[in-house]
């Protein structure tokens, strides 16, 4: 559309508007017939509201639109990178929130600017749901990135309480409290960064979107990103909006397979048809290489500064009972009510479970 080299085809008319050259075709506009009152009865006008202009440009600035899009995907991606970094940096926590958040409205500024001065997604809109739409879709990717690596961070420190280390093919889980509260720091100098940001455009009746009522985990929360219900064998929490204790840790882990499937020695029959009953090896504990063998614990910092915890090893049988309330598990002799409370709102089960027993999913809902 920057460049057009001929008109004669419809014979139009080059007009240009700054650094676009467009081609006018009006003279090509025909009047049609005028409808009968009986068709002017079945007109019904739409008038899409605020929300709804928003939305209908929001296709044109996903992070995999943008990346892709040869008019603008250079300057996205070096924008998204910076992005990257500077999250990382607040998490690594070299970077303060006052620092996120200004840095949040200049990539804001920046996206903004050469969108607009690449003519992306269309040139001379005018229309500023389109821009509330480009600052929304931008934020909420920065909302994404920012869990995404603080779900890292935490499942890359509870890799290390894992029995069995690279070769382990077993279920495990592990949850920091101290990601949930950097996520929620983080979570708060974006949207600062970004509300400023829509104070300083004039965006009339801008607001941030409820990514719990979207039910979009990735989005929403650490709790929703970490135990994400997308995916059905991961519902490990029952309340994703209940905050966690500080200073608490949970580590889960159940066997890989291999000795549940190997006989176990129970009596010998001799020549002379004498038996001789040997009896079952004695449980001795978490099995890392039986299905339904599982271990769990869990520790705190009371506001004292004493560190207290407590661990379990269990086994599962396969049946309805298997999900369970790891507050049945875990029981801490010093009693804190906010620590029970989460534990019972953390649950386990065995692997398959919600196969078996679908109607089981329905305890899981944000």
């Amino acid at each position: 559309m920057e460049h057009i080299s001929s008109s004669a085809a419809v014979g139009g008319t080059p007009v240009q508007y700054g650094k676009w050259t467009f081609l006018d075709i009006s003279h090509t506009i025909k009047e049609s017939a005028p409808l009968s009152a009986g068709d002017q009865d079945k007109l019904t006008r739409y008038d899409p509201t605020p929300q709804e202009r928003k939305a209908s440009w929001n296709r044109w600035f996903a992070d995999e639109v943008m990346t892709r899009s040869p008019l603008i995907s250079d300057a996205y991606k070096e924008i998204s990178a910076r992005a990257d970094t500077a999250i990382n940096s607040f998490l690594d926590g070299s970077l303060s929130e006052q620092e996120l958040s200004e840095t949040v409205q200049g990539l804001l500024g920046e996206l903004s600017a050469a969108c607009e001065e690449r003519g992306y997604p269309l040139p001379l809109t005018g229309d500023e749901m389109m821009a509330q739409s480009q600052a929304d879709c931008f934020y909420s990717e920065l909302r994404r990135k920012l869990l995404a690596a603080a779900v890292d961070r935490n499942n890359q420190e509870g890799r290390q309480y894992v029995t069995g280390g690279a070769d382990f093919h077993g279920d495990w889980k592990y949850y920091n409290s101290d990601y949930y509260f950097k996520s929620e720091a983080g979570i708060a100098a974006l949207t600062d960064g970004l509300l400023q940001y829509a104070e300083q455009k004039g965006f009339e009746n801008f607001s941030i979107r409820d990514y719990g009522a979207e039910k979009k985990n990735l989005y929403n929360n650490f709790n929703t990103a970490w135990s994400n219900n997308f995916d059905l064998s991961q519902q490990y929490m029952e309340d994703y909006n209940q905050v966690p204790p500080r200073d608490f840790v949970w580590f889960y882990q159940t066997g890989s397979g291999g000795t549940d499937l190997v006989a176990k020695l129970v009596s010998i029959t001799h020549p002379d048809g004498r038996v001789e009953f040997v009896g079952e090896e004695e449980d001795t504990g978490f099995d890392p290489h039986s299905f339904d063998s599982a271990t769990t614990w869990a520790a705190y910092r009371d506001a004292q500064g004493n560190l207290h915890r407590v661990s379990a090893d269990f086994s599962y049988n396969r049946t309805e009972s298997d999900l369970r309330q790891v507050s049945s598990l875990l029981r801490f002799s010093a009693r804190d009510e906010k620590v029970s409370a989460f534990l019972q709102n953390l649950r386990v089960y065995s692997r398959g479970y919600f196969q078996d027993y679908p109607s089981k999913k329905l305890d899981f809902r944000v």
